[in-house]
Order: structure tokens, then sequence, then C-alpha cells
């Protein structure tokens, strides 16, 4: 046999431990982020073990690479996340493959055109600011303020103004606490080898249902709203003017209102939890690292004075967006991303089965030593350019890759950007006096507790 032949058929490694029968899911259970951290350092790929199952990790940009772009339609969303996706959101961008996938891409794209991300900076800052209102008087009284709780608010209206045109905390108040809901539900779902079928009445499947149905009436009410506008009135100009009016370049037809809805469903909630979870760990990590978060505002003092941030003013802001990626690498809201191989295929060398089930291991590879030395300290200046030109492009995944990397991710950064400008420029949070900042596995990380801090005005 050639060196070559004998390369293609090698099966990639078991990763240590692991029992007889159940492989590696009470690791995975315990501490998936452990996991992954141990899995990325056994080699380009690996094998898991969960239950019966066979998971194959992409531990490597190049194995990333092949899945995400080179060979990317060999490759289809893995179809237990995305049972888990379509039980809340029903047939989206996020759960289709294939030709389906590609005709709501081009609907959606435009929407997401960098000019008219653009137009939304001003809002971004009106919002945040109108989040603070409250927060003297709070603090007047002694109160806390949970950051965590205080960005899944913000970013939900954020998400509402821009795609909707809607107040979500007004028109639709039991949107944020359904999502939450329903995202317990799945990531259970994920979690766990062994979950009662949807049918059966128990406590949690009435829970989960409910709060669909809840999500479903408040964004049907939000589109039949929107439909009986009369001519001569302005149109919005949003994400859902945009797919009202989207037809189909070959066949002409929009979507249907179901579809509307569907759509609607995943962007309002992959569009506030995510970038809730990066804003969050942001003000974690300043307020335990001083002396960096006095150097982000001595930046915001120099580039703004006493007036509010524009898009103008973020090529100045370097320090800022390096604060944000260096939480985007420590804690990537998406902390993995399955796919179901169709055909075999060799990746990296190893040779994978047709119908296998793959993982790419964001949150393994962003803590790679051999890219990101000392990986548990938190240091904006890994993104300087003068240390990045060795890096793999690959070695940092917050958004994915490929065809299928996320439709929003420029928006997300955006708003990060200049939501803790915003909140920076008026306050110095410190956290409460002996609270631990735990991460909590969901469908994106968050904390277990919450995060209490107290805001000095500046």
């Amino acid at each position: 046999m050639s060196v070559a032949a004998e390369i293609q058929t090698t099966v990639p490694p078991l990763l240590p431990g692991g029992t007889m029968i159940m492989g590696h899911y009470g690791a995975f259970r315990e501490d998936p982020l452990r996991m992954f951290r141990e899995a990325a350092l056994s080699g380009p790929v690996c094998r898991l073990r969960i239950g019966g199952i066979t998971i194959y990790g992409l531990n490597a940009p190049e194995a990333v690479q092949h899945v995400l772009q080179t060979n990317y339609r060999n490759y289809r969303r893995e179809q237990r996340v995305g049972d888990a996706v379509r039980l809340i959101a029903g047939e989206n961008l996020f759960t289709s493959d294939g030709e389906a996938w590609l005709r709501r891409r081009r609907l959606l794209q435009p929407a997401f055109h960098r000019q008219r991300i653009a137009n939304f900076a001003t809002m971004i800052v009106r919002e945040t600011e109108a989040l603070m209102a409250d927060w003297p008087e709070r603090m007047a009284r002694g109160e806390y303020v949970d950051l965590e709780q205080a960005m899944t608010r913000l970013t939900s209206q954020v998400i509402g103004r821009a795609m909707l045109s809607v107040n979500l905390e007004r028109d639709a108040g039991d949107l944020r606490e359904s999502f939450d809901v329903v995202s317990r539900y799945s990531i259970d779902r994920i979690m766990n080898l062994l979950t009662p079928p949807l049918l059966l009445p128990t406590a949690k499947n009435r829970s989960f249902r409910q709060a669909v149905l809840t999500i479903q009436g408040a964004l049907g009410k939000i589109l039949a709203e929107r439909q009986a506008m009369g001519e001569d009135e302005e149109p919005a100009g949003d994400l859902l003017d945009m797919l009202l009016a989207a037809r189909d370049e070959e066949t002409g037809a929009g979507l249907t209102g179901d579809q509307l809805i569907a759509e609607l469903n995943s962007i309002v909630f992959a569009g506030h939890e995510t970038t809730a979870t990066t804003l969050t760990f942001a003000f974690h990590l300043l307020m335990a690292h001083p002396e960096i978060l006095a150097a982000v505002q001595s930046e915001l003092d120099e580039a703004l004075g006493d007036r509010p941030p524009t898009l103008a003013d973020l090529p100045a802001l370097d320090l800022t967006r390096r604060v944000m990626l260096e939480t985007l690498r420590m804690y990537p809201a998406a902390w993995a991303s399955s796919r179901d191989g169709v055909e075999a295929d060799v990746i990296a060398g190893y040779a994978i089965p047709a119908g296998a089930r793959l993982t790419v291991n964001i949150y393994g590879i962003h803590y790679r030593p051999d890219f990101w030395p000392e990986p548990d300290r938190f240091d904006p200046d890994r993104f300087l350019p003068e240390n990045s030109a060795e890096r793999p492009k690959l070695a940092f995944l917050p958004f994915l890759t490929g065809p299928r990397k996320c439709i929003g991710d420029e928006f997300a950064q955006l708003e990060a950007q200049l939501v803790l400008a915003t909140i920076l420029q008026r306050y110095t949070p410190t956290l409460k006096l002996g609270h631990q900042v735990e991460t909590a596995i969901d469908f994106v990380l968050k904390t277990k507790y919450g995060l209490p801090v107290r805001l000095q005005p500046r």
C-alpha cells in the first residue's frame, strides 16, 4: 500500500477517557467546554463517542476550511441540532440546506448589506442611552444592575427596532421570556441522549409548546399589522419590509406568511442572544482587568470627549474593538457548530465515512496554545496586526466561515462596539463583592448567576 493510500485510510484518533458503554457522554454532560479544549489538543480531527454515536471533532483550521469552505456542499446542518431549532422556528435560513437554503440566503442577504447596517448606528446608541436612563436613580437607592439581563433587554430592543421597527418591550413583552424557555428546552434535547417525545404532556413539553405559541403569536401580530398598512403609509424600510417585497429571482415567488414568521423568529432569537453574551462577558473581563478597562475609557475620552459615539468614530476606537474580539475568542457565543456528512471524505489526511456527524470545535480552537499563547489570559493585543499576522485566519471562528458564515456578523460587531463605548464613556462598572462569574451552557454561552454590578458615574 502506498503512503498516500495509507494516510487516506487512517482513522482519526479516539479522544482518551470515556467508558465502554456511554463513551465520552459523562465528560460532555459534566463540562463540555473542558472536553472540547482537550479534544483540540488531540490532532486536527479526533473521534468522540457519545453513547452509541461517533462524532468527529474538527480541531484545526485546515479541517474547518475543508468542511466549511472547500467541500462545503458535502456537509449539511446536523439533523439533531436542526430538529431542535425547527421546534422553535420552523424551516428557516439556519435549518435549511441545499437549494432551499440558497433561496433564503439570497432573499435575506440585502438586508444585511454593510451600508444598511451602518444606518443603524444612531439607533443603537439611542437605545443604549434609553437603557441607562434609570441607572442614576437605581444607584442612588443602592441597587445593583444585572448587566446580563440589561444586555439581553438592550439587544432585543435593538433587533426589534432594526429588523421590525417595533418596541419589543412594549409590543411583545413576553418574547424574551419565551425565547429563554425554548432555548433551555432545545439545549436540553441536544445535551441529553434520552428525552421524552414532544407529544407527551410533560411539564417541560407543555411549557415549551406554550412558549412557541407565544413567539409565533407575537411575530404573527407584527406581520399582520405590517401587511395591513395602506399604500399611502410610509414604509418602515426595515428587514420585514424587505422580506415582504423579496421575490425569488428564478420563480418570482415571495415568502409565505409561515415562512416569514420562521425567518423573523430565527433572526430575532439569534440576533439578540449572541450579542448579549458578547457584551456580558466583555464587561466581566474588563472588570477583572481594571488596567485594560481604564485604557478603554482613556481611548473613549480622547476620541469622543463628552459626545456620544458615532459610526465615524469607530476607526479611532481600536482598543474597544480588540476587547470585543478577544471576548469573542474567550467566550464565543456559538461554542460549536455541527454538520452531517453526505459522502465519504478525507479531512486533514483522515478517512471520514459517509453519513458522519461532525462538530466544528470553535471553543477548543480558540484555546489552542499554539495559536493563542497563554489562552486563559485576557489580552486584546492579540489582535494587533503585528501579533496576528502569522496566525491562521481560521483559528478565530466566532461567526464561522464559508458560505454559511453568520449573515449578521457585521451587525453584531457594530452593535457590540457601540454599546461598549456608550456605556463605558458614562460609567465604570464594579462587580458585586463576592460574586462568582461562572459559565453556563445554553444555545449560546451565558453566565450561571448573572452579572450584578455597581455603576460609578464618570
